[in-house]
């Protein structure tokens, strides 16, 4: 179905759906498919009245049109070649990368990794108090605790600012290993059990800095892919270059770098 036809070109609702992202197709409201589709005719129309006008035919564009044409398919080489980088880097080097350069992974902020159980009433909670600990504190959550409750083994850090402020002061003040006393609020009575504190100036986990450094690997796989890449097409065309012909301070650091 067209959904706007404009001379010979169209819009289809195809294609309308293949311009958003896949990883945008379920956010993308009704008004923004609507503003797409008022862009596409904007658009259209200054591209028929700039052919009209013959601008294309201006040398100036014409050397705009293929420097941008050759940007993008140069671009283009460098994605394809450098897709999927991030799979090929296993957990020995990014373990290795993190064992070299630990420094560089210092937090910035307090943090801390805790659990927490909602109850209903006063009774309850002094329960959970007495009886719970770290060992046992999914059984009594599962048992009593209104809201969902984290699997120990995936509760990663959160910043001590980002602590809703009736759960700060308990958090703030009880030891890791420890629960805190009953805390009200609307839900009900909050148990929070605090695992480790966190401090600032301390050097992240691995687990807590992985993405970052696969990001790292993988961005210098990529440099190295293109140098290669570089190096090879170079031996394979016809190629001259004259650095001396090149004015400036940068001339020989230019050469040393060729």
């Amino acid at each position: 179905p067209v959904i706007v036809r404009i001379g010979k070109s169209v819009l289809t609702v195809e294609d309308l759906y293949k311009s958003i992202p896949p990883e945008y197709t379920d956010r993308i409201s009704p008004e923004q498919n609507v503003n797409y589709v008022k862009q596409w005719i904007q658009t259209e129309l200054l591209y028929r009245e700039a052919l009209r006008l013959k601008y294309d035919k201006e040398a100036h564009i014409q050397e705009r049109l293929e420097k941008m044409k050759k940007d993008l398919l140069a671009a283009e080489v460098i994605n394809r070649s450098s897709k999927n980088f991030s799979n090929s880097i296993d957990q020995a080097s990014i373990t290795d990368y993190y064992n070299q350069n630990q420094n560089q992974f210092i937090r910035d902020k307090d943090m801390v990794i805790y659990l927490e159980i909602v109850v209903e009433d006063l009774k309850t909670a002094y329960l959970v108090k007495q009886n719970a600990n770290l060992h046992n504190f999914s059984e009594y959550a599962e048992k009593y605790s209104k809201i969902p409750f984290s699997d120990t083994l995936n509760v990663t850090p959160v910043p001590v600012d980002d602590v809703p402020s009736d759960l700060k002061n308990a958090i703030q003040t009880t030891l890791p290993g420890n629960i805190s006393n009953p805390i009200k609020s609307g839900l009900g009575y909050h148990l929070i059990l605090i695992i480790e504190k966190l401090p600032k100036g301390s050097i992240c986990r691995e687990e807590e800095v992985r993405e970052e450094i696969l990001t790292i690997l993988s961005a210098k796989k990529q440099k190295e892919n293109i140098e290669n890449m570089i190096s090879a097409l170079r031996l394979k065309n016809d190629m001259e270059y004259n650095i001396n012909l090149i004015t400036g301070n940068n001339s020989d650091s230019l050469a040393n770098n060729q």
